[in-house]
């Protein structure tokens, strides 16, 4: 038995010298992988740094072209729209100008109609009241056309007249 606990302590002995051997290959190790690691990972900062900074280059020249880009469309299309208001302006102050000559030409035949046809104690009347309209129409004619006279006036109704 002394055979026995003396090989069992010669087992204890060398199995505990086996342990801190491994335990300290183990701890070389680790600090070898743990140093290998944090190269890998500074090696691997600077590539996504010098990645991102050349994409971030990148991106910063095509907000510039694309900001030119827009900055030209919109000046190319501001004289655009001012030449296209210009026409529409010039095409409404037409149109007035027409429709306004209808207006008053039709107006001028009714008036016309009403005071040929009227009886003659009714065509007085209507007289008085188309008197009014020519009066207020003829303000207006005048605030058109500033600075015009009565013959002036008169001959405007005669062209509507005889249109």
């Amino acid at each position: 038995m002394a055979t026995l606990a003396a090989n069992n302590i010669k087992h204890a002995h060398s199995m505990s010298r086996l342990k801190t051997k491994y335990k300290n290959q183990f701890t070389q190790l680790n600090k070898k992988n743990k140093n290998a690691i944090k190269k890998i990972n500074m090696e691997n900062k600077k590539t996504i740094t010098k990645i991102k900074n050349k994409y971030e280059k990148e991106i910063k020249q095509l907000k510039q072209k694309s900001q030119k880009y827009i900055s030209n469309l919109k000046s190319k299309n501001k004289e655009k729209i001012s030449k296209l208001k210009t026409n529409h302006d010039k095409k409404i102050a037409q149109l007035n100008l027409k429709n306004k000559r209808n207006i008053s030409k039709t107006r001028m035949k009714e008036r016309s109609k009403r005071i040929i046809s009227g009886i003659p104690i009714v065509g007085t009347a209507f007289i008085l009241w188309a008197g009014q309209e020519e009066y207020a129409e003829y303000e207006q004619w005048l605030e058109n056309s500033s600075g015009g006279t009565i013959e002036e006036y008169a001959e405007y109704k005669q062209e509507l007249l005889f249109e």
